[in-house]
């Protein structure tokens, strides 16, 4: 079996089932989606293989053939990918620093509501929101149920997340 065999099964047909092939997989890999054209490349390929293969065995040198392409344009992929030559969807250019207009609350800013009392807007699954003197905040308890309208106390602040637990639970000692 030589090159001659192969060429000699080629078809206007399957030198375009190849090239749209592709080309679709080009497509999918740098404009990612729901994978269609990915897909349509792939049974594009299938269709080339088989319109193409008199046997199985030039099937397989066909499958073969056609990985080692794809795998080059990953290979490609990649590297455009590390020296951030992809195209601009697929990489944030964005910061997210102050200059931008994104802040984080800093916990000092809430260091005041520790061991204050407040009661529970909502069930705390352990997550809702409990009311601390006007203030509706964000709460998760330490891993109970706590019912709406109970009153809870902060025990300790952990970044951005407010940890409370009910007031009857804090006096058992």
């Amino acid at each position: 079996m030589t090159i001659y065999d192969f060429m000699s099964n080629l078809s206007a047909w399957s030198i375009v089932l190849f090239v749209v092939g592709l080309v679709l997989l080009i497509i999918e890999m740098f404009h990612p989606g729901f994978g269609v054209p990915g897909c349509l490349g792939i049974l594009c390929m299938i269709a080339d293989v088989c319109i193409t293969a008199k046997t199985w065995t030039q099937g397989l040198i066909l499958t073969a053939v056609i990985l080692a392409i794809i795998a080059v344009l990953v290979v490609v992929c990649i590297v455009l990918a590390q020296k951030g030559k992809l195209p601009g969807k697929l990489i944030l250019k964005q910061s997210t620093d102050r200059a931008s207009g994104f802040t984080a609350a800093a916990t000092g800013e809430q260091s005041e509501l520790l061991g204050k009392t407040g009661l529970a807007s909502t069930d705390l699954r352990p997550a809702g929101i409990a009311d601390f003197d006007g203030q509706r905040l964000d709460v998760v308890t330490q891993g109970g149920y706590v019912a709406r309208g109970e009153t809870v106390l902060v025990t300790a602040l952990e970044g951005n997340r407010i940890v409370v637990k009910p007031v009857a639970a804090s006096v058992k000692v």
